[in-house]
């Protein structure tokens, strides 16, 4: 006598789902949410450097004016304000000086003690951010472990750098 198999599907379908669902989808929307927010951090840092390359002066104000440092921390953190799940940890602006002869590149987290000299450096701001990047629906299972951006937040450095559009400023 031979035996149907017709009843075998409808028992194994919510464990084929569950699988689908809980360890494919799930997971890929994490991913997708955590992408997507890596890409809000960087644009903060782009966003802050931008604006402290067009400061007047590197940390003391003149006229009234916000200086570098100032304007990319303010900067930073109204595009993070903007999105959730992502936090900025610390951030340092600097000053790069690039020597256009030998390459040699200097960084200065505060102003210069020198006049900038446009015909033999180049000058950049960099801003660095560290930010954290929170999981879209953070897994909390023990099957999973510790794995950054599924269970745990992402801990991420990005960094930007533009040319400085007022040199001069930079040692104030």
């Amino acid at each position: 006598m031979k035996r149907r198999q017709r009843g075998s599907f409808i028992a194994e379908v919510p464990i084929v789902l569950w699988f689908l669902i809980f360890l494919l989808f799930f997971p890929m929307l994490d991913l997708v949410a955590v992408t997507i927010r890596t890409t809000f951090l960087f644009m903060a840092a782009h966003n802050a450097v931008t604006a402290a390359s067009r400061a007047r002066s590197f940390s003391a104000s003149i006229n009234g004016y916000p200086t570098a440092a100032t304007l990319a921390d303010s900067v930073a953190h109204q595009t993070i304000n903007n999105f959730g799940g992502v936090q900025i940890a610390s951030m340092q602006t600097a000053i790069l000086v690039t020597n256009t002869a030998t390459k040699a590149v200097a960084r200065f987290t505060s102003p210069l003690t020198t006049p900038a000299d446009s015909i033999a450096n180049t000058y950049h701001i960099e801003v660095t951010l560290n930010g954290v990047i929170q999981p879209l629906i953070p897994y909390n299972v023990g099957v999973f472990g510790s794995i950054p951006g599924l269970t745990t937040p992402i801990n991420l450095t990005v960094k930007d750098q533009r040319y400085a559009e007022n040199a001069q400023g930079l040692s104030v």
